[in-house]
């Protein structure tokens, strides 16, 4: 799997969820989401601070 590097991204404060998707093949709309974070809007509540997600294996 190639990732792609991302610029700094903007988190809303008020907590979401970000999905990592595969590419969409010619006859589909999105990709297969292989991964995903969700994120409190305690974790995102000061400004300018990064979010960390950090891996757990379960």
């Amino acid at each position: 799997m190639r990732i792609q590097p991302l610029s700094p991204v903007m988190l809303s404060n008020r907590g979401g969820v970000i999905s990592l998707c595969e590419k969409p093949q010619p006859n589909q709309s999105k990709g297969r989401r292989v991964d995903r974070v969700q994120y409190s809007p305690k974790e995102a509540e000061q400004q300018g601070i990064p979010v960390r997600f950090l891996y757990r294996d379960r």
